[in-house]
């Protein structure tokens, strides 16, 4: 073999180790479909409960973000061990997409629950602020698994953040809403539906 024969074939190996890297970040991203619907649901039940404590002038509802982090936390573990268990295998990429969205979570956190109080953060900022660490978060996962379902979900957090900033609070309520439904449960819905025939169509 000549040495010309033997760097295509060493070309032609690490694209088949990179397609199959692919396609196992693909395949990990869709069994976590259900989380982003935990998730989205904790979130929008969270948002909705603040949205009438605002109505009505309830100071102290903020706790129900509190316990939204609490059992999404617990829930998530809850579901990692059981993956552990399945016999998961972690590449590099889907672990790369895992610790974006938990330093995205980690950045939206400390804006909520450190920004806020500490007065550097109105509440009329928050939700743009969540909604484009958001958007990070859903372009970069789509970006490394080729999902466009996850790039257009990101782009549609990122128009959302850039339209929020222009809103009173009551009008980024209903918009931050419809973003989780359309932008977290529908896409995680999508992914749990076809965890097993996604993987070539995303």
């Amino acid at each position: 073999m000549s040495s010309s024969e033997a760097r295509v074939e060493d070309v032609q190996n690490e694209l088949a180790t990179i397609r199959r890297a692919i396609a196992e970040s693909r395949r990990a991203t869709a069994r976590w479909g259900d989380a982003y619907v935990m998730w989205g649901l904790l979130i929008g039940v969270a948002l909705a409960v603040q949205w009438w404590g605002w109505a009505h002038g309830v100071a102290a509802i903020w706790i129900v973000w509190v316990v939204a982090a609490v059992a999404g936390l617990f829930i998530s573990l809850l579901l990692r061990r059981r993956r552990v268990r399945g016999g998961e295998v972690v590449s590099l990429a889907s672990r790369s997409i895992r610790t974006v969205w938990s330093l995205c979570s980690l950045a939206i956190w400390t804006f909520a629950f450190v920004g806020i109080p500490a007065g550097v953060i109105s509440q009329e900022l928050i939700m743009p602020l969540i909604a484009m660490e958001i958007a990070i978060a859903a372009i970069t996962t789509g970006a490394t698994v080729r999902s466009r379902v996850f790039a257009a979900a990101g782009w549609l957090w990122f128009a959302g953040s850039v339209l929020s900033l222009f809103l009173p609070l009551g009008i980024q309520f209903p918009v931050f809403l419809f973003l989780i439904v359309a932008g977290e449960i529908v896409p995680g819905l999508w992914l749990w539906r076809f965890t097993r025939g996604m993987t070539d169509a995303a």
